[in-house]
């Protein structure tokens, strides 16, 4: 009788602890928390779009939605009510929909506070966090960037052990073949068996500097064999540092590149979200 009496009341504490869970009344977010109620009005705001989306979508936004807006605080960009008033502003002139924006409105009745807060807010933090803070914030870069002015002088001091320096995951090396109409990857260091301009015209230039860049920058600087480039060149995804190898009979040059991705968005974010806790309010 007791065993049964004792198995029965650890199930019920059980139950009990789950349906605490299940009925949470919010979440706290890092520094910051919201209501079951503002879920519930994010995810009617949800539903104005996908009728039949999943139950936990409105709080599912307004998590990464506040920790977005954690991010900007640890970093020292305090959102402030004139940032929101502006940015529903924003809103109310660009809005190519104003009747669905007039039911998001009408989702919050007469309180302000609450559409600017539920609805202002994650908006705003979805736009400037990629699109205004990650970009024009430098510090992200300067480990980064340190990283890459030490590789730079250790390829001027030792030219000749260039290629020793692609280690680790953060640089990548590859042979440029550039002519003035066209820029191609290739494997072979043989530079007289490479091909000729014209092979080069329809390359894909888009995850390389284009050849007019090579052309006008640094090719005219290159006078012989194993020269550095003079500096680090920094491109909106990264920084190359440059070796020259010469130039065959068809007027091909041939570059070794070092090249550093910067810290992309995504992996930054990730790194800064791992420190912001989320915690049911029970």
């Amino acid at each position: 009788m007791r065993i049964f009496t004792f198995i029965l009341l650890t199930s019920f504490l059980v139950l009990l602890e789950a349906s605490v869970n299940v009925f949470a009344t919010g979440y706290q977010v890092g520094d910051q928390s919201f209501s079951d109620q503002e879920a519930q009005f994010s995810q009617k705001i949800i539903q104005l779009s996908y009728p039949n989306a999943d139950p936990t979508a409105g709080e599912q936004r307004l998590i990464r939605a506040f920790k977005k807006l954690q991010i900007l605080q640890n970093n020292g960009r305090t959102v402030t009510q004139d940032d929101l008033d502006q940015e529903s502003a924003r809103i109310d002139a660009g809005s190519k929909n104003l009747d669905k924006l007039t039911k998001i409105k009408n989702i919050f009745g007469s309180d302000h506070a609450e559409y600017l807060r539920i609805y202002v807010m994650p908006v705003y933090v979805e736009r400037v966090l990629p699109f205004e803070f990650f970009p024009a914030e430098t510090s992200i870069q300067d480990k980064r960037q340190q990283f890459v002015h030490q590789l730079f002088q250790r390829a001027q001091a030792d030219p000749y052990h260039f290629t020793d320096l692609a280690s680790g995951d953060q640089v990548q090396i590859e042979t440029l073949a550039v002519a003035k109409n066209g820029i191609k990857r290739v494997r072979s260091l043989k530079i007289l068996a490479d091909p000729r301009a014209s092979d080069l015209k329809k390359l894909d230039e888009s995850t390389v500097l284009p050849s007019r860049f090579w052309w006008a920058h640094v090719i005219p600087h290159m006078k012989r064999k194993g020269q550095i480039f003079k500096k680090v060149i920094e491109a909106k995804t990264g920084w190359y540092i440059v070796r020259y190898l010469g130039r065959n009979r068809k007027y091909i040059h041939y570059l070794k590149v070092l090249h550093v991705p910067k810290v992309d968005y995504g992996s930054w974010l990730d790194s800064q979200e791992q420190s912001i806790t989320v915690t049911p309010i029970q």
